[in-house]
């Protein structure tokens, strides 16, 4: 009986790293497909978006710095 519950446990462990396993991986695959559909730009985070990279005072000065930086690419993407 004691060897039947050690096999459980053992089994248990192995499901739980299996199953964290597949989770990253489909956390990686999703994250890798966003990202190939957007258009090219700053990377931005959940919610928050772009703010935490954005200048306060002087908004502007970050817009343009994007506009230079990204906008050959945006016009190579269409």
């Amino acid at each position: 009986m004691e060897i039947l519950l050690m096999f459980a446990g053992v089994t248990m462990v192995w499901f739980a790293f299996l199953l964290g396993g597949l989770l990253i991986l489909f956390v990686v695959v999703s994250h890798h497909l966003k990202m190939s559909r957007l258009p090219p730009g700053p990377t931005s985070w959940p919610v928050l978006g772009n703010a935490l990279q954005m200048d306060s005072k002087r908004p502007y000065h970050t817009w343009s710095e994007w506009a230079a930086k990204y906008q050959d690419e945006i016009g190579r993407a269409h």
